[in-house]
């Protein structure tokens, strides 16, 4: 039988390349939109994408924002994992008709406790503020969880008052921690600039502070990457679902309890001083609700202390090349 097609965007990042790997181990074959064709060859060249080349194809989408950006890059696809932005453009109630899913990836930013209680759902979902409130964010990652919001009210209302021949599944994730193949060297992992959000147990864990609080609300790379290809055909998984990722049983780590966990797994480390754990900016971390999640994709949510090995043990290989 010929594997079914999935159109997998933003794979040149943190998320979205894990996720195009689980996609290609799980039997598909996946088409990458790129907005940089010359992004194939450094993907190609990994150790995770060799065995599969052959389920590979690479297609060129340079404005993700314009009218009928995805028109050729969706033909003959069966699946869309669109991790690549915030916004739910190009993919219309007239795509591709033989696509029977699409998910999408806001984030755990745009849920919120309702009705006082202690933890966020998934079904939670933050208000929309006044327009001059989002004309104006009064900072920069304010107008990154608006986005986010948006995109999510937006594409639910578009799902519901059409007649759609998809499912739209959104899986909101935490702040992603977990081993990156697209890093290249020890240095890379001790910049904040390229780490992303794997700055948070990294930085941590050399004691490097860097301005600006961190969330605690942290997944493992893997386990968010696993969830969209698992939410493709998942029976218990239904159109307009919400997938909440967030590990530790949804319980929120605080950054000074990372210090811990990596005096617990890497002892001689620290005591040489090639680790140094110290807290940087702390924040304010909600727990989250993921049984309902967890249930539907049939696997549990891992904690800090694999998330902290994956990153930590990355390093500790390019330290000792």
């Amino acid at each position: 039988m010929s594997k079914e097609l999935v159109l997998v965007t933003g794979a040149t990042g943190h998320l979205g390349f894990r996720t195009l790997v689980f996609t290609l181990q799980h039997g598909f074959k996946a088409r990458v939109a790129l907005r940089k064709l010359e992004q194939a060859e450094k993907l190609k060249a990994t150790a995770s994408l060799k065995p599969y080349l052959n389920d590979i194809e690479f297609v060129h989408v340079p404005d993700i924002t314009a009218d009928g950006a995805y028109d050729e890059a969706i033909k003959g696809v069966d699946y869309v994992i669109h991790v690549a932005s915030p916004i739910y453009s190009g993919f219309t109630s007239d795509m591709e008709p033989r696509v029977k899913r699409v998910i999408i990836t806001p984030s755990v930013g745009v849920i919120e406790p309702k009705n006082g209680a202690s933890r966020a759902g998934p079904n939670d979902i933050k208000a929309v503020p006044p327009q001059e409130m989002l004309d104006a964010p009064p900072f920069a990652a304010m107008a990154y969880v608006w986005s986010k919001v948006l995109s999510h009210v937006q594409s639910t209302e578009y799902v519901e008052k059409n007649n759609v021949h998809y499912d739209l599944i959104r899986v909101l994730p935490g702040y992603i921690q977990g081993a990156n193949e697209l890093y290249s060297s020890a240095d890379e992992m001790r910049d904040p600039a390229v780490l992303g959000s794997n700055e948070g147990s990294m930085l941590v864990a050399l004691g490097i502070k860097v301005n600006g609080p961190k969330p605690h609300e942290q997944v493992f790379l893997d386990d968010a990457a696993k969830a969209h290809v698992i939410a493709l055909k998942a029976e218990g998984v239904k159109n307009l679902d919400n997938l909440l990722l967030v590990g530790n049983g949804g319980d929120s780590t605080p950054w000074k309890d990372v210090v811990s966990v990596v005096e617990k797994l890497y002892p001689e480390e620290v005591k040489n001083g090639v680790l140094k754990p110290a807290m940087g900016d702390e924040d304010k971390g909600g727990d989250s609700d993921v049984a309902s999640s967890e249930k539907a994709l049939g696997f549990k949510f891992a904690g800090p202390d694999v998330y902290v090995r994956s990153v930590v043990d990355q390093y500790l290989d390019f330290v000792g090349k």
